[in-house]
């Protein structure tokens, strides 16, 4: 897939260089051989222990779990396979972020105090990893724009309501992300300056039952975006009572939505990641702990 920033201009994103571009297409070249991924200049090289510093969490993971109470063994038997690939593909995602942040730190081009560009980095990687992968087939990717009017009290459940639009989600879903929210707020508060702004990077997965091929679908979105000025002061003046009633909200981000091909996963990725992890006695995880969600609870 050729480089294409538009969306990211559209939304006031950071943009994806085309040495970055070429990094992360090589990289994806080389899971599909093992042998290649090995080779010492692959991110695989250094096994799947790669942390970083920077000390902001602005990229989030959000896993729609099915109940498991009335399933049957076959059924949570696939449940475990594909949850564990999906979660393999993220902990890669982050792994391989992180490493490219790390020797841009390295390399100087980013000040290793700078701890707003290092996350905004760290987002757009993995954004364009997310994008990039042969086994998430994108079904639609664009700029979204926001406008609403809401009551504080209202804000985080209007919110989430626009950024799970079409999920078919059940209404008393919006209850369970009142601390999920909580941490993006306090991110946008303690991060957003008037020069420049905090990226937030959202990952969800949701996981359908198809009861004709007899399989669950992983289905993916991503939400990426920039705190407008009107949004971040929001964020900072929450709990002051002066700052009036209502909250006017206007922001852009991109959406992206598309499938996880579980087996696309397993021919063309799982072999070297499980070999990564085996041979450095470490395992691929994200940089914050995904929040998970029951979509059948009362």
């Amino acid at each position: 897939m050729a480089l294409d920033n538009d969306l990211n201009i559209k939304a006031g994103l950071d943009i994806v260089t085309q040495e970055e571009h070429d990094d992360i297409t090589s990289t994806f070249a080389a899971l599909a051989d093992p042998e290649a991924a090995f080779d010492g200049t692959s991110v695989l090289a250094d096994g799947a222990d790669s942390g970083s510093n920077n000390s902001i969490d602005n990229v989030f993971y959000v896993n729609f779990n099915p109940k498991t109470d009335s399933l049957s063994d076959s059924w949570l038997t696939k449940l475990e396979k594909v949850t564990k690939n999906v979660d393999l593909s993220s902990g890669f995602f982050s792994v391989k972020a992180t490493k490219t942040l790390n020797d841009v730190v390295n390399a100087g081009q980013i000040a290793r105090n700078d701890e707003i560009k290092q996350a905004n980095y760290l987002a757009k990687v993995i954004n364009h990893l997310v994008v990039q992968a042969p086994w998430i087939a994108t079904t639609a990717v664009n700029t979204q724009e926001k406008q609403f009017t809401a009551k504080k009290e209202d804000f985080h459940n209007a919110l989430i309501s626009h950024f799970t639009e079409g999920l078919n989600l059940p209404k008393n879903i919006l209850d369970k992300f009142e601390g999920f929210l909580t941490n993006v707020q306090n991110t946008i508060k303690n991060s957003t300056t008037s020069s420049y702004s905090i990226s937030i990077y959202i990952f969800v997965v949701i996981y359908v039952k198809d009861e004709v091929l007899q399989q669950w679908r992983p289905y993916v979105r991503t939400i990426s975006f920039k705190p407008s000025q009107n949004l971040s002061t929001y964020t900072k003046e929450k709990k002051d009572k002066s700052s009036g009633y209502n909250v006017n909200i206007d922001f852009k981000y991109v959406q992206l939505d598309g499938a996880f091909n579980n087996d696309l996963f397993e021919s063309s990725a799982k072999p070297a990641l499980t070999q990564s992890q085996n041979e450095a006695g470490t395992k691929f995880v994200t940089t914050t702990e995904p929040l998970n969600v029951s979509v059948d609870d009362d």
